[in-house]
């Protein structure tokens, strides 16, 4: 970022500071982690020490009965809020979501969350750790601390939560790249799903913005700058002025169980999302054996 940056973000959205636009984890929790909220663009800008923060989780697996929990119940008044965060009942009033693999939730920045236990998600996020805990299932460690007064302020209630508009945002639809599917697309970023069968591949080529390539599952042979056989678990930063790079499915997955493979697909957004509608990647399907007879 910093010898090359203008190759590497392109024309994308930058984080705080010229950072680079994206975050991406892996949560496993074992076990319920807190209720929280992030600021939006409004309070960061009155407040320089924090940095507004939206986020995705997809369910990657779960424990059998796992829920996260996104958004409070429209009768929760501003109030009552303060009250429900210091006595522990604002866990009444969040919306509990089964967990299922695959799913995606949006978080954009002001809705109230929690990641339940025996729940591992991806997450992509704008590049900022200001998190507010509004509680913390009575775990009482002074090391974690409470932000009630911060909370309090950045919480969206009712209508303001939009939460219709949020599940939306977040369904499974068509992707401009063939073969893809698109599991969200926000402001900040969009996420793409391809599933690959033996001998199926992506090459990613220059874009306006820099891509993030997360192996699911499957065993991928990598061709370009910096070859090899990757395994599930991999993650590759693309920057926005990349040579070509090709990800192929390794015939050896028809060994696994089951065979093929899934890579998610993260792409920064540019002012207007241009980036999100041309990724700079394509699928190839590896030609399918005709039946016999």
């Amino acid at each position: 970022m910093e010898s090359a940056s203008r190759d590497w973000m392109g024309e994308a959205i930058p984080g705080p500071d010229g950072r680079f636009p994206l975050l991406i984890k892996i949560l496993d929790a074992a076990d319920n982690l807190s209720v929280q909220v992030h600021p939006d663009a409004a309070y960061a800008r009155s407040h320089p020490e924090a940095h507004m923060k939206s986020e995705a989780w997809i369910v990657l697996r779960h424990d059998p009965g796992a829920v996260l929990y996104r958004g409070l119940a429209p009768t929760l008044t501003r109030a009552h809020l303060r009250g429900a965060m210091e006595s522990g009942s604002i866990l009444q009033s969040l919306i509990t979501l089964p967990a299922r693999v695959g799913d995606t939730h949006w978080l954009p920045s002001g809705i109230c969350h929690a990641l339940g236990a025996g729940i591992t998600a991806f997450e992509v996020q704008t590049p900022s750790d200001t998190t507010f805990r509004a509680w913390d299932w009575n775990r009482n460690d002074p090391a974690r601390e409470l932000h009630i007064d911060e909370a309090e302020a950045c919480t969206l209630l009712g209508a303001s939560q939009h939460l219709e508009s949020l599940k939306e945002l977040a369904k499974p639809g068509p992707s401009p790249v063939g073969g893809a599917s698109r599991l969200v697309e926000t402001p900040f970023f969009a996420v793409d799903r391809v599933d690959l069968e033996p001998g199926d591949s992506i090459t990613f080529t220059s874009a306006t913005a820099p891509r993030v390539a997360w192996c699911w599952s499957g065993l991928i042979a990598v061709e370009g700058s910096a070859s090899g056989v990757l395994p599930a678990g991999f993650t590759i930063a693309i920057a926005a002025a990349t040579e070509p790079i090709t990800l192929t499915c390794s015939a050896s997955c028809a060994n696994r169980s089951p065979a093929g493979g899934t890579i998610l697909v993260t792409t920064a957004a540019t002012a207007g999302g241009s980036s999100l509608r041309a990724p700079g990647f394509g699928v190839a399907q590896a030609r399918r054996a005709a039946p016999s007879g």
